[in-house]
Formats: C-alpha cells, structure tokens, sequence
C-alpha cells in the first residue's frame, strides 16, 4: 500500500516534469524559426529542410531527456522504498523498546515520544508531544534538570550523567525514572535539544541515587554561595544567598535577623533580609506563607540569637521551621530562619548540613565585613589625625585638605565610583599634601616669590609624602593619589611627568579639585581669585591638562551653585588668611 502511494506520487512529478521538456522543446523550436526568418530573410514555409533538421535535434534530446527521466524515477522509487522501510523498522524498535524515549528542546517542549513513555506516564502520544519537562516532572527535578542541561548549552563539549528523577503519571502517581540524557545538536553545531532514554529503577536504588544528587545540588549551591560572597566588595547580597539557598532546600521562606550593635543593653535584634518562594506563594496570602520570622516572640528571638552551635527546629505557623545561629569568634551575630511546607517530614540531614555549611560562611563575611569597616574608619581616624598634626606646621594646608577631600568625594559620586571607591578618594583627598609636614613653614608662608631651589623643595612634598604613607603600609590607591595629584594629561605636571592614562583616576579627581580649592582661597601672597579666572582655567586646559569629564562636573557644580566656592560653602569652615602656600 505505502509502495504503491510513492510510486504514485512519483509519476505524477515524473509527467509533470516531462510536459515541461516538451513545452520548452516546442519553445526553443519556435525560437530557432524565428531566428531563422530574422537572420535568412526567408519565409517559415520555404525552410522545410531546417525545420525537419531541427525537428529531428528536438525530438532525439526529448527522448534521451524522457529515458534519463524514468531511470531517475525507478532510481527515486527504489530508495523511498528503502528509506520508508528503515523508517518502519526503526519505528517499530523504537515502539517496541522496553525503554522509554523523550526529545525536547531548548525549552523543555517535548516534541518526541515513544510507546513506552505512553505506557509509563499514561498520558497519550498525542498529549505528550504537546507538553512541557515542567508538566511531567516534579517542580525540583523540574529546576535540577534544568540546571544540568543548562551547562550542557554553555559548554558544547558537555556530557549529561544519568538523572534520577520521579515521572508524574496522568492518574496522580510517580514512577522512579532513570534518566540518560544525550544532547542533540542542529546542522551548524550548536545544541536544540536533549533526547532521554528513561528507564523504571527500584526504590532502594533510585533513593541511593537522589541522595547522591541532593549531596551534589547542595554542595553547588555552597559553591555558588562562596563566589556571591566572595565578589561582594562592601555590601553583602543577602537576598541573592537566602534565594539560593531557599530554592536547594525547596524552603517556602527564610530571612536574617542580625544584632544591631551598640552596648549590650541597648542591641536589637533587626531582620535585615526576607525571601518568599514565588512557587508557593503565587496567588496565596501573607497569612498562608509568613516571613519566616513573623510572630515569633522578642524573647524567643532574644533566646534564639543567643545560641552558639547547633540548629534549633521550631514551629512557625504550623509550618517546620530551622533557625540556625549565625556565630563568629566574637560570640552570636543573629540567625537564619528557613520555613519548608507542613507534612514533608523531618527536615533532610543533607539540608541542615548545607545550611550549616552556609550560615558559618555567612558569619564569616559578616565579621570580615565589620573589620574591612572598622579597618576603614581607623584610616579615616589615622588621616584626621595627621591632617591634624599638619595644622601645627602649616594651619591653612590642614582645611585645604578637608576642603578637597569633600570636593572630590561629590566629584566621584558625579562619575558613578562606587562606595567604596569614594571612600578612598576622600581619604586619600585628606593625606594629599601631607609630605609639606617636612618643607620649613617659612617657606610655605613666603608671601613673594619663590626661588628656584625653593620651588624644588615645595615640589618634593608629593614624594615625602608618599614615603610616608608607604611606612605605615595603607592601602596602594592611596598612595598613588599622593604622588600623581600634581600630574598633568599632557605630561607637564611633576614629579615624574607621566601622562594620559599613566594617572589614576583617582590622582585625576584630586587635580581638578587642588587647583580650584586653592586659586579659590585667599593665600598670604594674594587674595582669592575670582570665579571667572577659576572657570577660565578649567575651561582653557579641559582635555589639555585636566581630565575632560573631571573638569566639566567641576564646572557645573561652580555655575550651579554661586556659594560654591564662597569660603562658607558646603566644603568646610571659613577660610581664614592663614600663613601658609599650596601649590
């Protein structure tokens, strides 16, 4: 029957294709006659001989034409024949297999199914086809499964283990399914999809091996754990880490409550972070799904936060609750809680360990977090102080540094520095002149001119300073900042004349800001200059000596504000006329 539909179909084409050789046989003859009465001057009629020669050419190319035809034909009948009985043959193994096949896409959309997942799930082929991974698996094998073929697509050369998974049947039940997963790739190469060969295994086994899943999903999450925390510069992501970790423990909630610091009398306890599970709070209220922490008692948080080692089960809302203590060398920071739905048993030993596992990180980056800020205000307290001890030698240098350093923290917010970037511009913006602690105050309050080997002494402060700095060992960023301050874009600045990008940006901000902070204050060899000279300068040496951005986020906040540069401006205290020299 099937060979008789393809010869059929192939002799409908074959005449098809015949017809049109003898229409453009009957076309190329008119032509030539055409031709012939154009070129010869002759009538169609007194051309008989061309005409039969012509003819005759026509008629032996339509016959070779028709017999190469048909060989075709025989030669096309023959391997559809052959392609339909491989094709019968391996639907019939594939049918027939005891092992269930599923293909699908990128997207998790099914689009192949075999006899034996019909029989296994119970849904028919035609359903099967039309639904998605999501639709047949539980919504955690659902997401693991995903996250495995996920590093299929990122990594071509990638091979997918066997997955043990439960197969949700079309009356309710689940089936344990072992799962091997072969990617499927398209003509250029790349990855379209996945074929699975799904096999029924024992409980005993299949428990085995979701137990060695679990381990491996947990031990990916503490992974990603460990990066998200290690690439957070100043602030921790405490969202990002409870939704990990709430999405591997299949929790429908968790938050952190920290201690707030301060005297012991005076801490409380603050949630600082909450995540709600959207898979199980979609459409429900916050009555039925709490935060984790919601209702629980201020002395049973107190008592909680108090806790030093192991996790503690509680009841929250009828609902299984694990808080787990957050503790340093120091003593109890706060705690953990994660919240699971009621009637799934105790809670997955591999779940409390990983959970452990986390919180102990999470104390750790908490109390590295404390002292990189401790760290940080005893830097700021370190240059208040030597800008301090500066005001003794040279009291106008003292407020021209504070002045500056508030000067180039708005600059550096203007460019989008982060915080911690704008922390360091302001405290190198503090230390920037500290080297003239070791230049002779009479030279710094010369009110004439300098002499040559006078103005070689001022130029020595950026080096003297940053021999300084560099004993007490801070932070390189700000060491550079001391010794580029006056460098120059186009290499005329000192001390070593570097240019372009050889000048940290930061170094760049601290430039703009020194120059106009000083041509602005009133100095014992002149008074203050007034603000058309200041904008003057920056606009005649932007892109030239100063960095082009810098100079134009200086000029806005100038023509902006009219009391910007006023000695009572929101920079510092009155500018007093005080014995000293900037340069």
């Amino acid at each position: 029957m099937i060979t008789t539909r393809i010869y059929r179909k192939i002799k409908i084409e074959s005449r098809q294709l015949k017809w049109l050789i003898l229409a453009m046989a009957g076309t190329v003859l008119a032509a030539m006659q055409i031709m012939n009465c154009v070129f010869s001057g002759k009538e169609p009629i007194h051309g008989l001989f061309d005409w039969t020669f012509a003819m005759a050419i026509i008629a032996a190319l339509v016959i070779f034409s028709f017999r190469y035809l048909d060989k075709i034909q025989e030669e096309l009948v023959t391997k559809e024949q052959e392609a339909t009985e491989s094709r019968r043959s391996l639907q019939h193994i594939i049918d027939n297999t005891e092992d269930a096949i599923l293909v699908f896409d990128r997207s998790g959309n099914c689009t192949f199914a075999n006899r034996a997942l019909e029989k296994m799930s119970g849904y028919p082929l035609d359903k099967l086809t039309a639904m998605n991974l999501r639709d047949i698996l539980t919504p955690e094998d659902y997401r693991f499964l995903t996250d495995k073929t996920q590093n299929s697509y990122l990594d071509e050369l990638a091979t997918c283990d066997d997955f043990y998974c439960a197969l949700q049947q079309q009356h309710g039940g689940k089936v344990p399914v072992k799962m091997h997963l072969m990617p499927v790739k398209n003509r250029t190469g790349d990855i379209s999809g996945f074929e699975a060969v799904i096999r029924e295994v024992r409980d005993q086994h299949y428990e085995t091996e979701r137990t060695r899943q679990e381990r491996e999903r947990c031990l990916r999450a503490v992974a990603k754990m460990g990066q998200i925390v290690l690439a957070s510069q100043t602030e921790i992501p405490y969202e990002p880490i409870l939704e990990l970790l709430g999405e591997a423990i299949e929790a429908t909630s968790a938050s952190i409550t920290l201690r707030n610091g301060g005297s012991t009398g005076a801490e409380k306890l603050i949630k600082i972070a909450d995540w709600q599970n959207h898979h199980f709070v979609a459409g429900a209220s916050k009555d039925v799904y709490p935060t984790a922490t919601d209702n629980i008692q201020p002395s049973q948080k107190e008592h909680i936060a108090n806790i030093t080692s192991a996790p503690v089960p509680h009841i929250h809302h009828y609902r299984p609750a694990l808080i787990l203590p957050l503790v340093t060398s120091e003593g109890p920071l706060g705690f953990i809680t994660f919240c699971k739905q009621p009637g799934n048993g105790d809670w997955n030993p591999l779940h409390i360990n990983l959970l452990q596992t986390a919180s102990s990180m999470l104390a750790g980056a908490i109390e590295r977090q404390r002292a990189n800020k401790l760290l940080k205000q005893h830097f700021v307290s370190l240059a208040q102080a030597m800008a301090g001890s500066l005001s003794f030698v040279d009291p106008y240098t003292a407020s021209h540094q504070e002045r500056v350093a508030r000067m180039a923290r708005q600059i550096g917010m203007r460019l989008g520095l982060n915080n911690e970037q704008c922390e360091w511009l302001h405290f190198g913006g503090l230390l920037h002149d500290i080297g003239k602690i070791a230049i002779p105050i009479s030279i710094l309050s010369k009110p004439g001119k300098l002499e040559a080997e006078e103005w070689v002494l001022i130029k020595s402060h950026v080096k003297r300073g940053c021999q300084l700095l560099q004993e007490i060992e801070l932070p390189e960023i700000v060491i550079k900042m001391v010794l580029q301050h006056h460098e120059r874009l186009d290499g005329s600045g000192y001390p070593h004349g570097v240019s372009g990008d050889e000048i940290c940006l930061e170094a760049r901000i601290l430039a703009v800001c020194d120059v106009v902070e000083a041509m602005g204050s009133h100095r014992p060899y002149r008074p203050a200059l007034p603000p058309e000279q200041i904008l003057s300068e920056l606009k005649s040496n932007r892109g030239v000596k100063y960095d082009e951005r810098i100079a134009e986020i200086m000029l806005e906040l100038i023509t902006s504000d009219p009391g910007f540069l006023m000695a009572d401006s929101g920079f510092g205290v009155a500018v007093k006329t005080l014995p000293g020299k900037t340069t």
